[in-house]
């Protein structure tokens, strides 16, 4: 589109598990922005209860729906399910793979009853008619929902787009039963599906496989310019940040373990995040590095998107880290840490072998590393940062997050590709 003609503004459907509320779908933020260039918008939400997100306005209409219901509108929403072809489809599939079956079968219960349950109040509030395109940021029942009831319509010219990220792709990411579910019958409503890695496009085709009606491809997310490129502090030893949820999937007590190794230099370590392992994780942290006068770290709790891009901006940070046993796409924690001029210190997992060149920005690590291979990466950093290597690893970070993930130029480009899909 010409950059001196103003797109004319198509309606956009957007359907979100929190945003603009709450704190999990920080980065809709700015994707929303480019959206509003080609799009009047219209947000649908399953967050009631969440106060408005830090440092958010909007100028929309937003809706607010409670999908869970009682225990006899559940048993309605079931017996409703069980009219549809696609649900026995669905048992069928579970019965035939002889394992697990129950757990399945009860995730697959709860995402159709969320679906009808969504349907329900889509249908009486009648957004629907009058939108050029619909757009749910998860693949999930929500997806299910729409195309059901553009379905029921006759709207089939309204075009469905989703994307998908981690939770709503993964099979082990499901807590019960391991499977994802209806993915099939999704994608039959859908005209796009974008997925935010190559990695989780090819691990998609490979366990779900693809339809013929809808069109897959890859949209990096993408994260802010920086204000500044961060500094190196000569006079220190090593500083090393992390952010992440406090889970067991995250493996933080790596990080641990590995600084408990380390006993000839100066280490500082600050972590951002808090989860269901932070009593846990302190309590070993103490025990592993309390004593260690080389070794000084500190716990930061959750933080606001804002605060953290400030924290790196005033900060001396020399490396980010992750051993995360498990990444869906490529995370905007590194993205972020690679518009500062960050290299960073990753598993070889999911999106992560798109994004670090090893050597270059950053280091792989193996998925199943140990404490002893980390300190030996850090040590390596330390020495690289002595002899000046680590400034040319800096520039590498910052050159990666310019040519993949620089968010002006991503959410643009989907931003517009959106609005030739819509009608």
């Amino acid at each position: 589109m010409d950059n001196d003609k103003q797109p004319i503004k198509k309606n956009l459907l957007l359907i979100t598990n929190h945003f603009p509320f709450g704190v999990q779908e920080p980065f809709l933020r700015h994707e929303l922005e480019y959206l509003k260039k080609y799009f009047t918008l219209t947000v649908v939400t399953t967050d009631c209860t969440s106060p408005l997100s830090s440092g958010v306005g909007h100028d929309f209409p937003v809706y607010r729906i409670k999908i869970h219901s009682n225990f006899f509108v559940k048993i309605c929403f079931i017996l409703i399910s069980l009219t549809k072809k696609f649900v026995w489809k669905e048992i069928i599939l579970i019965i035939r793979e002889k394992r697990d079956i129950l757990a399945k079968l009860q995730t697959s219960l709860y995402n159709v009853i969320s679906a009808i349950s969504f349907y329900h109040h889509m249908k009486r509030l009648k957004l629907y008619n009058s939108q050029d395109l619909i757009y749910s940021y998860w693949h999930n029942y929500k997806v299910l929902s729409m195309g059901l009831l553009l379905e029921k319509n006759n709207l089939h010219s309204i075009p469905i787009v989703s994307r998908i990220h981690g939770y709503d792709l993964f099979n082990e990411r499901v807590d019960v039963g391991n499977r994802q579910a209806f993915k099939t019958e999704m994608d039959s409503h859908l005209s796009n599906l974008f997925f935010s890695s190559r990695y989780g496009k090819n691990y998609y085709e490979t366990h779900f496989g693809f339809s013929k009606g809808c069109n897959y491809s890859v949209a990096y997310l993408g994260v802010e310019k920086s204000d500044t490129v961060t500094l190196l502090n000569p006079n220190f030893g090593l500083s090393i940040i992390s952010v992440s949820n406090v889970i067991p999937l995250k493996r933080i007590d790596l990080i641990i373990d590995a600084l408990g190794l380390i006993k000839d230099i100066t280490v500082d370590w600050v972590h951002f995040g808090t989860g269901s392992s932070m009593d846990n994780l302190k309590k070993f942290a103490e025990e592993r590095l309390g004593e260690m006068g080389n070794i000084s770290y500190r716990f930061g709790g959750q933080i606001r998107n804002s605060d953290l891009r400030e924290y790196y901006k005033n900060n001396n940070i020399d490396v980010f880290i992750t051993t995360s046993s498990s990444e869906g796409g490529c995370p905007v924690s590194v993205q972020e840490a690679f518009s500062f001029g960050i290299p960073s210190i990753c598993s070889d997992v999911g999106g992560l072998t798109e994004m670090i060149e090893d050597g270059g920005s950053g280091y792989l690590l193996p998925k199943f590393s140990t404490p002893e291979m980390i300190k030996n990466i850090l040590l390596r950093m330390y020495s690289q940062k002595q002899t000046g290597k680590l400034e040319e690893m800096k520039r590498k970070a910052y050159k990666t997050w310019e040519e993949q993930f620089n968010a002006e130029k991503n959410y643009e480009f989907f931003a517009t590709e959106l609005h030739k899909i819509a009608r």
